[in-house]
């Protein structure tokens, strides 16, 4: 929904049409998004940077990225809100690993992750103790389902709200 108007103090509020592209869009992304919680925001750059925790009581994860298409923008986003969000990242220094986690329980630059490859192509998921992460597939190179992998984030990831209702 949008507001296109107001009158006499009241918002008018219209349904907000989405063209194949935004749809498909959303598609690809919203099954590989993860849930979570925002605990923090940083605008002071222009573009919004963005810590999802996933993971409840037990064993969480942090992941960092910036707002790859405006939208977590456009949706005012504040700490606390429970999203679904896609994040992507770009993997340096790949090589064969032995086993599961991430430096520092956040997933941003310089993080070391380690995991075994769940899906490849385009977009590789790697599972890190029943979390996936997304790397993009040209920074993995070679990775197939099942390798063991260790990798640092190269840089901030790309994050894509995922609207949901």
């Amino acid at each position: 929904m949008s507001i296109v108007a107001h009158e006499e103090g009241r918002a008018i509020v219209a349904p907000t049409v989405m063209d194949f592209e935004q749809l498909a869009f959303i598609e690809k992304w919203r099954r590989r998004a993860t849930r979570g919680i925002i605990v923090a925001v940083d605008g002071r750059r222009g573009d919004l940077l963005i810590t999802l925790r996933v993971g409840e009581l037990g064993e969480r994860l942090d992941f960092r990225g910036r707002d790859a298409t405006g939208a977590a923008r456009k949706a005012r986003l504040t700490v606390g809100d429970r999203i679904t969000m896609a994040i992507e990242y770009a993997a340096t220094d790949v090589q064969a690993g032995a086993g599961s986690g991430v430096t520092g329980d956040c997933v941003g630059p310089g993080a070391v992750v380690e995991g075994s490859v769940a899906s490849s192509g385009e977009l590789v998921a790697v599972d890190v103790g029943g979390t996936e992460v997304l790397v993009r597939g040209d920074t993995l190179p070679g990775a197939s389902i099942g390798d063991v992998v260790r990798f640092t984030i190269a840089e901030e990831g790309r994050a894509y709200l995922i609207p949901t209702r």
